[in-house]
């Protein structure tokens, strides 16, 4: 499955912190750590099965942690709707 941002979403790097803002209603969110993987991944239109991937091989958790995890933290981004399917 590919998950893309919401055309309302902008991205502003600021500071190696990236911040998601929805300029549809003003809601702003601080990202970085795993969180900054997932979104980038996103950005670049990336399988969530490359997403998992890239944080397994990136951090020193199990394929299964590092699926619930990108799994949890999609179901977030898209109950605050910041990205779509």
């Amino acid at each position: 499955m590919i998950y893309k941002l919401d055309e309302n979403i902008k991205l502003v790097d600021i500071k190696e912190k990236l911040f998601v803002y929805n300029i549809s209603n003003g809601d702003c969110f601080g990202i970085e750590g795993v969180g900054l993987e997932i979104i980038q991944g996103i950005e670049e239109e990336k399988n969530i099965e490359v997403i998992i991937e890239n944080i397994f091989s990136n951090y020193d958790v199990t394929k299964e942690q590092a699926t619930h995890d990108v799994k949890n933290y999609i179901r977030q981004l898209l109950k605050n709707n910041l990205i779509i399917k």
